[in-house]
This record gives structure tokens, sequence and C-alpha cells, in this order.
């Protein structure tokens, strides 16, 4: 992937050739097509890279539900042509699996579903309450870059019937609770994960802390 410099190629976007032309935060980019693979090569993947392939598969597969949330989770992880869905990718991929078998699956407790600067959680906690989670945790505002006014991050997801539920706008931290409303499900449990955000007008940024897993969560 490179950076288009010349004028005359700068606003085009597609295929041309071998290459790939797209557009991202104003720049144009270009990286080489990907060449297809003939039948008898594909007989002889490796089963490194089938692992491999069926990782990025279930990455993508898992967070395309999570974009609206991964674009404010994840913003400080943007650099240039990397967005913050890229930045998810790469950790999730990296980091967020365990082995099954033969197999690799995704492991709920692996998951960064927020990254950035800000200070964290301090003693989170979560607890089924009627028809939603309750979170609790200790106001450690002034704490590293914690600050009362910091907003929580409350996010729910459930594997079995594929639910992403999350309110990026919650309590303040000097707060030291909030509720999550969650839809009545027939089956599976809620891994449930807590962070924080804030915003600084004056910068024009907001910044986001790292999610913090707090466990698996049945009704």
């Amino acid at each position: 992937m490179g950076k288009v410099e010349n004028p005359m190629l700068k606003g085009i976007s597609g295929k041309i050739g071998g290459l790939v032309f797209y557009q991202s935060g104003g720049n144009t980019y270009v990286r080489q097509k990907p060449g297809k693979q003939s039948k008898s090569v594909k007989k002889r993947t490796s089963r490194r890279k089938r692992l491999s392939q069926s990782v990025m598969k279930q990455t993508h597969q898992f967070l395309r539900k999570l974009v609206p949330l991964l674009r404010f989770s994840y913003q400080e992880m943007k650099q240039g042509a990397r967005q913050p869905y890229h930045a998810a990718v790469a950790y999730m991929a990296k980091n967020s699996f365990k082995s099954d078998g033969d197999s690799k699956i995704i492991d709920p407790s692996l998951l960064k579903l927020s990254a950035g600067s800000l200070s964290g959680p301090l003693n989170a906690a979560a607890h089924w309450y009627k028809n939603g989670v309750q979170f609790t945790w200790t106001d450690n505002s002034w704490s590293g870059s914690a600050k009362p006014s910091d907003q929580a991050l409350l996010i729910a997801i459930n594997l079995e019937e594929d639910i992403r539920i999350w309110n990026h706008l919650g309590e303040r931290r000097d707060r030291g609770e909030d509720f999550l409303p969650l839809t009545p499900t027939t089956k599976g449990s809620w891994h449930v994960y807590l962070a924080f955000s804030q915003e600084q007008l004056q910068q024009k940024k907001t910044y986001v802390s790292d999610s913090v897993y707090l466990g698996k969560i049945k009704p």
C-alpha cells in the first residue's frame, strides 16, 4: 500500500491493470491487486494458512456488526489510511482466538472492543438485574488521565443469538454505576465489557480507554 502524490492520479478509485486505487481521509492510496489462486494451489494450502483464513473470516463476521461502535471506541487508533475498523481487525485476529482441536474459535474474554490512552475502570463488576445488566465500578477520578466527567461505555454481546448492544454515552465515572437494558433472548448468555471516554472540546478530540471484560452473564 502506498500514498499517491501524483496530482494526475489523485481522486481516482478502482482497478487499473494490476493496481487498486482507493480513497481514505481525503488521500488517494494504491495497492497491488491480489492474484487468483488455481485449484491445485488451493489444494496445497497449508494448515497454518487455512487457520489464518478462518481467523480472518470469523473476525470480519464478528466485527462487521460493530462498525458504528468501533468508529467511536477505536478512534484513537486511526492513523493515515488505517481506520478504526482496521485496527480492531488487526488486534482481534492476533489476540482474541483460542485453539479448539484443529480449529480456532473466538474467546470473548480476550476481545478488546475499545482501545485508547484514557485510564480505564477500577474494580469493575456486572450482574443481571431485571431486564438488563447493572455495571458498577470504583470512582478513580484524577488517577492518571481519569476525570469525574468521563462517560461509561457499556457493551453486551450474545454470541448464540448474534446480538450486540452498547451505549457509548453512559453515566459519569464519578457516578460509580450504570444500567444497560437488554433485549429478551431465548438462549445464550451475555458477555459484557466496560470502558470510558473523555471528550476534550478545546482539542476537538475524544480519548477512550481499553475495554475491560466483566464476564459471562446468564439472565
